[in-house]
């Protein structure tokens, strides 16, 4: 069929990037391809149902965040249907689409470079889509109200399997063995992870540190700062993470 003759050719949603929790009241309709309107909706959407509690600042990835947030201010101001909290927006792009981009793309929106974030891949959504995809074969000929009852129901079961699931150790059995597994739960098992790369990590670093010239390391640190310090309103200030030797060219 053609797009035209389709009421909605997708949707365009946000979720908690560390829990992978869908956004209440994010959801949005496509029309025709994903365009920045419908997910300059979504996005405000999504922040007026988070309780932000005053916080200064908020992260947002995005496949295309290099282009998509240029202009966002100026079309939240020019559309009287759209607003949002006053809130200064850290930009980032997925660990895997990142590599997709430029190279300039890579050292001023990379997860791995951004302050304060931690750990973070950043493609939560895939992973939702991936699950939620199965049920198109029911939306695909629903009405657009049960339609749209159908994946609210399957968002809000998602998101509350991963409440009473994430944080708690539960027991599987095994008929055909007659035994019992013990799961961890994913916090606990992220947790402890975390603390044995911390310590490869943090000696990795360190060695990395102690071969390295002091006078060079005092003037990396002081750039590093500076760049960092700015790098939410002006992400170009990240390019110093750029190699300084040119690529070789044969």
């Amino acid at each position: 069929m053609h797009s035209t003759l389709k009421d909605c050719t997708g949707i365009v949603g946000h979720a908690c990037g560390r829990h992978g929790c869908y956004v209440p009241g994010s959801i949005v309709d496509l029309q025709k391809g994903e365009r920045q309107a419908n997910v300059d909706w979504s996005f405000c959407e999504a922040l007026k149902g988070m309780n932000l509690n005053g916080l200064p600042k908020v992260l947002l990835i995005y496949d295309i965040m290099c282009q998509w947030h240029k202009k966002f201010d100026e079309r939240v101001h020019d559309n009287p249907y759209l607003s949002h909290p006053n809130i200064s927006l850290e930009k980032a792009i997925g660990a895997f689409h990142v590599h997709g981009h430029k190279d300039d793309c890579l050292h001023r929106y990379s997860t791995l470079l951004i302050p304060g974030i931690g750990w973070i891949d950043g493609e939560i959504l895939e992973t939702l889509w991936s699950v939620l995809n199965n049920i198109s074969r029911s939306t695909r000929t629903a009405t657009l109200a049960h339609r749209a009852e159908i994946l609210d129901d399957h968002m809000n079961d998602s998101n509350w399997k991963k409440l009473v699931a994430m944080g708690r150790n539960f027991c599987v059995v095994l008929p055909v063995l007659n035994t019992y597994v013990f799961e961890v739960s994913t916090i606990t098992r992220k947790f402890e992870r975390a603390k044995e790369n911390t310590i490869d990590f943090t000696l990795y670093f360190e060695a990395l540190t102690k071969a390295a010239p002091i006078t060079l390391l005092k003037q990396w640190k002081s750039e590093i700062e500076v760049a960092e310090a700015v790098c939410t309103d002006r992400p170009a200030a990240m390019d110093i993470m750029k190699p300084r030797i040119p690529k070789r060219r044969f």
